[in-house]
């Protein structure tokens, strides 16, 4: 087994002071990028303790030399014990070609920094994604003047493009390749920033440990891992991406980094299930961007697989591309998306925990494979070696699911408050109305007022007042007070109470209304998302059912033929078989025959006269006859030989063996 060793020369000798942080493949269009990259070349992010400096080494591919386009030192960091932890190639639909030359270099504090240009030999890129470039780069030249920092950058990287991937007698070809025909392959690349800087958090001890790119829209969109299950998501402007050299001057290297415009962290995300869970470590954090899902990243540690789901870059993509375009009248992006005022949804779910697990085990690897015959799973090593597939899109659901239930809790519990407040009316019905209450309580109020009507009269004055008119006033009042007053009393004990019920009902009755305004802002907020997901998936089905007619148009005209040789080449084929059946068959009777004579001749018995032809014993007799004849030929030629075998032998000093031809030496 021959096994090459890809960065051999770099390593040895350099074993003790080296350290690989990171090793990545070349940017492919497999994987989103708009460059295709020789098959087997990669980059190789390494810190030599000896010179304290990070080197991004190149290899182009089987027979090239190795490249060393950046070399940093630890003395240019604004903190020198702040590390590179990890590096990744840029992705951007604005500036394909730009982005995909550009390097985002990960610290320890989150901090990101960019070098550009970063390019293999051997790279294919389309003709229209250079033109488009060198059509930017030249709107802006006009500018900026010659005197200027930006100016010179410009014409620099334009020229850098044009060495790098030449068109000869310009040709209208739709690929170019990148060629070092000239020194400005070779020019080291500038580290500029950083390009984005980390928000303020309380958590210190947290570092940054993973980057990968992800789908963002026009603008460049970056995913930062922590070891603290944090996550963050950042956006960067692929204008940013102009190539830039070391051998610019010290004034524009000062003027170029304070003119940077940096990026921002748009969401950050907390993965933690509780507060004191334990932080993996830094160098086992890794992240994983789905292959079918954009909008989706894998986070990776030792215990445990967790997924993000959040469209908050694509969300801030199109509000900065929408507000530049109103601010502007024009824009170099692509017009704002129509959805651009989609809320920021955000979700996380755990898609294995290896901790609940019986056997203590721990995750080596992971990979999402996107094939459409296995599905969307997640294969993971553990570190016991075997095998664990997750599948992400029934995990997905799930959690849909889980979600979805929360809210139908939420209606559970205003059904539960909607049939108590259907006992209090079934109480309310049993209760006899207050008017059949009060109906007889006013009739006997009214009796009684109306037997105090007998005794009214004429005002008596005092003096006049006689014991039988004072026993009449005392039997008056007594009426009054039995017959009126206490009705009366009992009539306003009846309405208190009923008042005290009727203000309960109507508290519980404004509570259930007020849940049902809720559950209806709820319902439309749902409806209007799910109308967007109709639109999207109307969209999707469109674009399914023309890939679809394409593959079936394609699968027809794709039907199996051959050609006149290879028809003629089976129809003797065939020829042939079917002689060898018939031979089989004739080798089977004759076989037969032959069993039947050898048993006769075993068994004695006469299997009948053997008639020749005549013609057939006249050959035989014939050949008997030459037969004798080369006998008796070689058996003069034999005694012959044997004289003259003896008396070279006896000349020799050999002697005859009786045994054999000769005997042994003498």
């Amino acid at each position: 087994l021959d096994v090459e060793e890809p960065f051999d020369s770099v390593l040895i000798g350099n074993a003790t002071s080296t350290s690989i942080i990171r090793i990545r493949q070349a940017p492919q269009q497999s994987h989103g990028y708009i460059t295709l990259c020789p098959a087997e070349a990669m980059a190789m992010l390494t810190f030599n303790s000896m010179v304290n400096q990070y080197s991004l080494t190149l290899y182009h591919g089987k027979g090239t030399n190795l490249s060393t386009p950046l070399v940093y030192g630890v003395e240019q960091l604004d903190d020198q014990m702040d590390d590179f932890t990890d590096f990744c190639f840029c992705q951007s639909r604005a500036f394909p070609l730009l982005s995909s030359l550009s390097v985002a270099f990960l610290k320890a504090t989150g901090e990101v920094m960019q070098a550009s240009p970063i390019l293999f030999e051997g790279t294919v890129v389309p003709n229209d994604s250079l033109v488009k470039t060198i059509e930017f780069i030249e709107a802006q030249i006009p500018n900026e003047s010659n005197s200027q920092a930006r100016g010179r950058q410009l014409r620099v990287a334009l020229r850098y493009l044009e060495d790098c991937f030449p068109n000869e007698n310009n040709a209208k070809s739709r690929f170019l390749t990148s060629q070092p025909r000239s020194s400005a392959f070779e020019w080291p690349t500038q580290m500029q920033g950083p390009v984005l800087l980390a928000p303020e958090s309380d958590d210190v001890e947290s570092s940054a440990t993973a980057i990968e790119p992800v789908a963002a829209g026009e603008l460049c969109g970056l995913t930062i891992a922590h070891d603290g299950y944090k996550v963050e998501f950042g956006l960067l402007s692929p204008t940013l991406f102009v190539p830039r050299f070391q051998l610019e001057r010290a004034h524009d290297t000062q003027k170029l980094d304070q003119d940077l415009r940096w990026g921002s962290i748009v969401n950050r995300v907390d993965l933690r299930d509780e507060e004191g869970e334990q932080y993996p470590t830094c160098s086992s954090i890794k992240l994983i961007q789905d292959p079918i899902m954009d909008s989706v990243v894998h986070y990776v540690a030792p215990h445990c697989i967790r997924s993000i789901s959040t469209n908050c870059l694509q969300v801030a993509s199109n509000k900065l591309c929408g507000n530049r375009e109103n601010a502007n009248g024009s824009s170099m992006f692509s017009p704002a998306s129509k959805r651009k005022d989609v809320p920021v949804k955000t979700s996380g779910w755990s898609c294995l925990d290896v901790s609940s697990m019986d056997i203590p085990r721990s995750v080596v690897g992971a990979v999402v494979s996107g094939d459409v015959h296995f599905g969307h799973v997640l294969v993971t090593r553990l570190s016991d070696g075997s095998m664990f597939a997750v599948n992400l899109t029934e995990t997905r659901q799930i959690q849909e699911m889980e979600a979805i239930s929360e809210i139908q809790s939420e209606q559970l519990a205003l059904t539960s408050h909607a049939a108590s407040s259907a006992k209090e009316l079934q109480i309310l019905h049993d209760t006899p109305p207050l008017l059949d209450v009060a109906q007889p309580i006013i009739e006997k109020i009214i009796g009684g007022l109306r037997g105090l009507g007998k005794v009214v009269g004429s005002s008596t004055p005092v003096e006049k007042v006689t014991p039988e008119l004072l026993a009449a006033g005392s039997a008056v009042k007594e009426q009054t007070d039995k017959e009126v007053m206490l009705p009366v009393m009992e009539l306003h004990a009846h309405i208190q109470s009923r008042k005290k019920e009727i203000a309960t009902m109507f508290n519980n009755q404004m509570m259930q209304l007020q849940s049902l305004k809720e559950m209806q802002a709820k319902i439309r907020e749902r409806s209007a998302l799910i109308e967007e997901k109709l639109a999207t998936v109307a969209e999707n089905a469109e674009s399914l059912a023309h890939r679809s007619a394409s593959a079936l148009h394609s699968a027809a005209d794709l039907q199996p033929t051959i050609t006149q040789a290879e028809f003629d080449y089976f129809q003797e084929v065939q020829r042939l078989n079917d002689r060898v059946e018939q031979w089989k068959e004739r080798m089977g009777r004759l076989r037969a025959r032959s069993l039947e004579l050898k048993d006769a001749r075993e068994n004695g018995t006469d299997g009948g006269s053997l008639n020749l032809p005549e013609g057939t014993s006249e050959n035989l007799f014939a050949i008997l006859d030459g037969a004798e004849s080369k006998l008796r030929n070689i058996s003069i030629q034999l005694k012959d030989t044997e004289e003259s075998v003896e008396s070279l032998a006896a000349i020799a000093g050999w002697d005859r063996n009786p045994h054999g031809p000769l005997g042994p030496k003498q």
